[in-house]
């Protein structure tokens, strides 16, 4: 009965381990952080009016905290241009797709030659993004982005920032702050 037992706990094992086990050490996402917190309020899907030369006033980054640890937890920071945008619908609620192509890395790990980053309904951006969405084409920016691990899946979040010179210096002193600092 003793060697019963243990052939049956025996396959059961073996068929845990040929399902997959558990689902962290087959889930692709698991070591990706969660979008929540501070996470969720430096990545917060928003993109600066200046990229559209909306602000009287130019944009201060230099000297930025919020902007600095943006660009210093972020995966990749780089220039890029828009290309699309895409209207759409996720689980019922409105999207904004922009479509991006790097041009150039300016922090972080070396950036994928494209980019899509979704704006939901609520985000900080959607509105002005929804209704610009014509004059986005072919702009340049400023994008900081990670991936989080978010409903089950892979998210990208970012934030847009205007293509500045301003703004590259600050990238750079951000980064330069944070090899300092180690």
């Amino acid at each position: 009965m003793r060697i019963l037992s243990a052939l049956f706990v025996a396959a059961a094992l073996t068929g845990a381990v040929a399902c997959g086990g558990p689902r962290a050490a087959s889930d692709p996402t698991a070591s990706l952080p969660a979008w929540e917190g501070r996470a969720a309020e430096l990545f917060d899907d928003s993109l600066d009016p200046a990229v559209l030369g909306l602000s009287i006033e130019r944009p201060i980054y230099r000297g930025d905290l919020l902007f600095r640890e943006r660009c210093q937890a972020a995966e990749h920071v780089a220039r890029m241009k828009l290309t699309t945008v895409t209207l759409g619908t996720n689980e019922g609620k409105k999207t904004v797709t922009l479509g991006f192509t790097t041009l150039e890395r300016l922090a972080g790990a070396p950036p994928p030659p494209t980019l899509e980053a979704s704006f939901r309904a609520g985000s900080p951006s959607f509105g002005l993004i929804e209704r610009m969405q014509g004059k986005l084409r072919g702009k340049t920016a400023v994008v900081a982005w990670r991936t989080f691990r978010e409903d089950g899946g892979a998210v990208v979040h970012s934030v847009v920032a205007p293509d500045d010179p301003e703004v590259v210096a600050a990238v750079h002193e951000n980064v330069a702050l944070e090899d300092l600092s180690k």
